[in-house]
């Protein structure tokens, strides 16, 4: 194939092109075909050529099977798998700020008059290494005052964030703190690790996909008042963002896939500390005196590119693929007539 600049720009739009139309697997589709068409190209006849990228392709086909299993699930899987880790990363922030200072912090920070400036998250930024955000912003200003909302808007926090919450605001949090007596959120104050009964089952936070609060914001939700809305499904409340599991986070540092159809007299127990393991919820009977069962998930399907708009890249990826095919085949033509002229030539020296 002849390395022309106009080549190399084809190579480059073929790639993109695949990226763009299946993701990170195009990376692969794209090593796969190119390596082909090299082959193609490099061919002697036409024939064996086809043979080369057909050998090419099937290697193309069944390697990513065999290594399916170990490097990646679903996307799906892969998104609760980073909602989990936000988690933990805020768990561990929650658990530094409690080494530091001997206590968790108080689900509100208020000024001298008890007026809530800000949410708990606010304290935890150097622990999340946001440091540069924690040290611009006015501790005794609310968190929509004139600096802090400017501050606030043009930093953005993704920690903060579930991947699977769709269309949801990227400043809204996605994680809850509720305020009860299984929880690390106390009425009568702040508490320390060593107040807890079992850290492993003392919840820190939960998944709150729809939220229509800003992270920065200052609220105050009770165990009493969170499962009253998981009743009705109205309000900020439990809820997630994947199709059959609640992320929660506990004082532990560890996160707890719960079923999302959980029963809620299960949440009850789990918010009022009644809990003494996490076995007890993962298995669980339907209890004839639970209300209706509501099922905590508000899965959405990714947004997907409109259906005129989806075909006509299909469209330009299958134009650029047979543009990279033909420019091998072309140059493999010119190159044999190259050599053939040369040969001739070398024949009809004296």
């Amino acid at each position: 194939m002849q390395y022309r600049l106009s080549t190399i720009f084809l190579v480059f739009f073929f790639a993109a092109a695949t990226l763009a139309l299946f993701g990170s697997w195009g990376i692969w589709i794209a090593i796969v075909l190119g390596a082909a068409a090299l082959a193609f190209n490099r061919s002697k006849t036409t024939m064996d050529g086809m043979i080369r990228v057909t050998y090419i392709v099937l290697i193309g086909i069944v390697c990513p099977g065999l290594l399916k299993p170990a490097i990646s699930g679903s996307p799906e899987a892969a998104r609760r798998a980073r909602c989990a880790n936000n988690m933990k990363l805020i768990g561990f922030a929650l658990l530094d700020y409690e080494n530091a200072r001997s206590q968790f912090p108080t689900i509100t920070i208020n000024d001298k008059s008890g007026k809530p400036l800000y949410s708990w998250l606010v304290k935890i930024l150097p622990g999340l290494e946001r440091r540069d955000i924690y040290d611009r912003l006015k501790k005794d200003e609310s968190w929509d005052g004139p600096h802090n909302a400017k501050i606030l808007r043009e930093l953005k926090i993704w920690i903060f964030d579930c991947p699977s919450a769709f269309g949801k605001p990227d400043d809204f949090s996605s994680y809850l703190a509720i305020v009860g007596p299984g929880t690390i959120w106390r009425k009568e104050g702040p508490v320390s690790l060593n107040d807890l009964r079992d850290p492993a089952v003392t919840v820190m936070a939960v998944e709150c996909a729809e939220s229509d609060m800003h992270w920065a914001e200052p609220y105050t939700l009770t165990a009493e008042e969170a499962l009253e809305r998981m009743k009705t499904g109205k309000g900020m409340r439990i809820s997630t963002a994947h199709p059959s599991v609640v992320n929660v986070l506990f004082a532990d540092g560890h996160v707890e896939p719960l079923r999302a159809d959980m029963p809620i007299s299960l949440w009850r127990k789990l918010l009022m500390g009644e809990i003494k393991s996490i076995g007890e919820l993962e298995s669980w009977e339907e209890d004839p005196n639970d209300p209706s069962p509501v099922n905590m998930s508000v899965y959405k399907s990714p947004p997907k590119t409109g259906e005129w708009a989806y075909l006509l890249s299909i469209l330009v990826w299958l134009i650029s693929l047979a543009l990279i095919f033909y420019r091998a085949w072309d140059s493999r033509k010119i190159a044999k007539a190259e050599t053939r002229i040369e040969a001739d030539a070398g024949l009809n020296e004296p």
